[in-house]
């Protein structure tokens, strides 16, 4: 289906242009063209461009220069098969991954020579025998029981061995957020069909939108040697559970349910309803986590620190190659 040129300018001249010419970004309807229109959504031109807004979590500079060389490298030296053959990328969905993931590492590390990274990064990306994978790991628990600052304490000091999947998502970007980065932004007709053939572990729909995790973008992390942190919902991980993935499943629970409500309401950022609609929530997550056979391993948040020491030691059992880490 064709894409209508964005309104104001010129089919073709735009790098967001040239990259739908060649069918390399998720198609959308013409209803989600308009209502992108007047969002005012970022295209790609406006991603690689130096951002006023940007997220505290992304790593970007104020330099262009890496994003230039990015531009050059696509246009200047882009395949001419890629012009005649937009079918073939429609057909290989796995190649717009593959882009996705080269612009996300590229914004990531702001590399000098860019060419010297896009040789080196590609090179890495061998053929690894699905039975050498590290397995995924998830990390489920309910809101406000210091899941993330648990994972970002994990990060923190073992930033290497492990990555977060990059979700997909058929809402629009907002301010800052960088596609491959923050989400995977398709259609919805794209990501319903791609649900539709089992490309997806788990998926939900919030309000009007579909949020989940692709079997690529968690086959991307473990082809990096890493560990892929998975953080989802109860109902992410029973669908995950259906599924050949075979991740780790570490549970995050409270004290009690009443040491959570002193919890949330302590941090006073919402109000008493929703409060209450968490704890809700948080107790069939509860109940769900504590069942024997649900997960392999509960890390009971008390204190931080031994929380943190007992998701530490845990993650060792699971992973030898930590244990050099630690030494």
């Amino acid at each position: 289906m064709e894409r209508s040129p964005n309104p104001g300018s010129p089919p073709g001249n735009s790098l967001e242009g040239q990259l739908e010419s060649f069918s390399l970004l998720p198609h959308k309807t013409e209803e989600e063209n308009e209502e992108t229109a007047q969002t005012a959504t970022p295209g790609v031109s406006d991603i690689l461009s130096v951002r006023g807004e940007t997220s505290e979590n992304t790593p970007m500079g104020t330099s262009g220069q890496s994003k230039k060389g990015i531009v050059d490298m696509l246009y200047n030296n882009r395949p001419k098969e890629l012009e005649t053959r937009p079918r073939y990328i429609d057909a290989h969905p796995e190649a717009r991954l593959v882009l996705q993931a080269f612009f996300s590492a590229v914004l990531a590390e702001e590399p000098e020579d860019v060419y010297a990274f896009a040789r080196q990064y590609f090179s890495q990306r061998v053929k690894v025998p699905k039975e050498e994978l590290l397995r995924p790991l998830v990390i489920c628990g309910p809101s406000g029981v210091g899941k993330g600052t648990l994972m970002n304490m994990l990060f923190e000091e073992f930033g290497g061995y492990f990555g977060f999947s990059v979700s997909h998502t058929t809402r629009a970007p907002r301010p800052g957020e960088v596609e491959g980065v923050h989400y995977n932004f398709t259609s919805r007709d794209a990501m319903k069909a791609a649900i539709e053939e089992g490309r997806f572990l788990e998926f939900a729909r919030v309000h009007t939108n579909l949020y989940g995790t692709s079997l690529e973008a968690v086959r991307q992390v473990q082809r990096a040697g890493k560990v892929c942190v998975l953080d989802i919902d109860v109902q992410g991980v029973i669908k995950v559970k259906e599924t050949d993935v075979n991740p780790h499943y570490v549970f995050i629970a409270p004290p009690s349910v009443e040491h959570l409500e002193a919890r949330l309401r302590g941090r006073g950022t919402e109000s008493a309803k929703d409060i209450e609609t968490r704890l809700g929530a948080a107790r069939a997550e509860i109940e769900y986590g504590l069942a024997k056979g649900n997960f392999e391993h509960v890390v009971v948040n008390d204190t931080l620190e031994k929380a943190y020491a007992d998701l530490k030691t845990t993650l060792v059992g699971f992973y030898s190659h930590l244990a050099a880490k630690t030494a």
